[in-house]
């Protein structure tokens, strides 16, 4: 059997979701750290709603279930989270999180891995919905090209100099 040939289109994409995921993994400790500081600073409560619904009222300090606060509480949150990612350098507009904005990267870098190496797999990322699959096949698609194309850790890394 003969190993395919990797296109540049492919390459790149590779490169691309390389570079994405070191990003995210560069900027999570320093996202959830702030975001962490100032859920444990305010200690905002759950909102009542959602214990008269059988949720434990507790403080929130997990920036995921930040959804369970009441809309005056999360606007507070919202506006410091704004603050800490200006301090940290993050060039967003206010409502926009580093690190969803990065992992959204990552999504989409992965769709553009799949797209590409479409004339290897035969295989259109909007035909299955299994997720642990997809996630196969990105790993899988994502070492075959970094073993056969030689990207190196430089040559992701250059795009961002």
């Amino acid at each position: 059997m003969k190993v395919p040939t990797i296109t540049p289109e492919l390459k790149a994409a590779a490169e691309e979701l390389l570079g994405a995921q070191a990003y995210t993994n560069l900027i999570r400790p320093v996202v959830e750290g702030y975001q962490s500081r100032i859920l444990a600073q305010h200690q905002f409560r759950i909102d009542q709603k959602w214990v008269e619904r059988g949720s434990e009222d507790c403080v929130i300090l997990d920036p995921k279930e930040v959804y369970l606060m009441n809309d005056a509480d999360s606007t507070v949150i919202f506006a410091e989270y704004d603050a800490a990612a200006k301090a940290n350098d993050f060039d967003l507009p206010d409502g926009y999180c580093p690190l969803l904005v990065a992992e959204n990267m990552i999504i989409k870098a992965e769709r553009t891995l799949l797209n590409a190496a479409r004339y290897i797999t035969n295989i259109d990322p909007d035909e299955f919905w299994d997720m642990k699959i997809r996630k196969e096949l990105i790993d899988l698609t994502l070492n075959f090209v970094v073993a056969s194309a030689g990207i190196t850790t430089a040559s992701v890394l250059s795009k961002y100099r």
